[in-house]
């Protein structure tokens, strides 16, 4: 019988080691959030899509960080390994120290919205709080970081609403009659002007021909304080709208959606940019944060990242 166990002893060993080695990684990182206990982050609403799957879930938010590792679950807290991404999935994202940075839970916002449609309307959580007014700087052009002190955490609001189209809204008739002083072409909310798509200070000069008060003068200052006389309006060029006399019809500071680079387009540097800024590494300027949340729902968080990459990549 000794002899027996002696021989068996070195198999069963190898078999145990062998089943160790090959426990999923996924496993591990599951139990890791449960050790974290109420140090866990708090996971956050987001839909992925209809046709999102465990595999390019994981794909797009490495695109962000090669070095992460993305686990899915069910709302058990089974691992997923593959497969469409169900209703109630949660994602983590884990740093290199297999420490959890990010947390998602997969909600249709439709489906929300269809089992309360019986309950009273839902009341806007769109903060009511001031910008401030439009900043000049005499020498920068790139995206610039503020004093720490001065800048929210990433999920507090930005007091960012974008419009609804790509041009001004709130235009005069032609005929220069205004009825306070929040009209006119380019009126803007808070200081600022929201522009949802890229816009040229060519086209802006056009609409303002066509659309604006006769004879009225357009004048666009970079973020630098250099005159732009044409190209992209970028986010930070100051509008100046000028009646015929002189007078200021209306002054704003432009913020072009997804444009953190002063660019005016989103691009790689713009995700970059407010990656950096969702994991402390960076900060945003005001009018930057406003052009960051792209959801327009008055908070800059992860699901305006994702919402920014689709953008870059033409598939929003």
């Amino acid at each position: 019988m000794g002899k027996m166990f002696e021989k068996r002893f070195p198999f069963t060993l190898s078999l145990i080691i062998l089943f160790l080695a090959v426990i999923p990684t996924t496993a591990f990182y599951a139990q890791e959030t449960a050790k974290q206990g109420s140090a866990a982050v708090s996971a956050e609403e987001h839909w992925f899509g209809a046709d999102a799957t465990v595999e390019s879930v994981g794909a797009q938010l490495k695109a962000f960080d090669p070095s992460i590792t993305v686990v899915v679950t069910d709302q058990d807290g089974t691992p997923r390994t593959g497969g469409l991404l169900e209703e109630g999935d949660f994602v983590m994202m884990y740093d290199a120290s297999g420490k959890l940075r990010k947390e998602f839970v997969n909600i249709n916002p439709d489906s929300q919205e269809s089992s309360s449609s019986d309950s009273a309307p839902p009341v806007s959580s769109q903060p009511e709080d001031s910008a401030p007014s439009s900043e000049q700087a005499s020498s920068q052009s790139q995206p610039e970081s503020s004093d720490p002190s001065d800048l929210p955490s990433a999920s507090e609001p930005s007091s960012a609403s974008n419009a609804d189209s790509s041009a001004p809204s709130g235009q005069s008739s032609g005929s220069g009659v205004s009825s306070g002083p929040a009209d006119g072409f380019l009126s803007g909310d808070e200081n600022y002007f929201d522009f949802r798509t890229p816009v040229s200070v060519e086209e802006l000069e056009d609409q303002l021909l066509d659309e604006g008060v006769p004879d009225s003068r357009l004048t666009v200052k970079a973020y630098n304080g250099s005159t732009r006389l044409g190209g992209s309006v970028c986010t930070g060029d100051v509008l100046t709208v000028e009646n015929p006399d002189g007078t200021v019809q209306n002054r704003v500071t432009a913020v072009v959606a997804g444009d953190l680079t002063r660019r005016g387009t989103p691009d790689e540097a713009s995700c970059r940019a407010l990656y950096n800024y969702l994991t402390g590494s960076g900060t945003l300027r005001a009018d930057l944060r406003r052009a960051a949340d792209l959801n327009g729902d008055g908070t800059v968080t992860t699901s305006d990242l994702l919402k920014l990459k689709k953008m870059i990549s033409g598939e929003d």
